[in-house]
């Protein structure tokens, strides 16, 4: 983590910047997504909102733009 992020979840560490890392990168389009892949909002949950405006607002500005997430069905049969 560089030393200036913002750090969104302070009980984990988690930053802004892993959080936008966690929608663009990895495909997380649900908090439980974002909280799987950057431990944000697990423990006591202040951030919660914070981190949920973030992923509404990622994911807004992706319908505007007309990127299409990709959604692994066969992954989900799995679990």
């Amino acid at each position: 983590m560089k030393k200036n992020e913002k750090i969104i979840c302070h009980c984990n560490g988690v930053s802004e910047q892993a959080v936008l890392k966690s929608i663009y990168q990895n495909g997380a389009f649900e908090m439980h997504d974002i909280q799987r892949l950057t431990l944000a909002s697990t423990s006591c949950r202040r951030c919660f909102t914070q981190v949920e405006e973030i992923l509404v607002s990622e994911l807004d500005k992706l319908k505007v733009n007309g990127v299409q997430l990709k959604i692994d069905f066969m992954e989900s049969k799995k679990r």
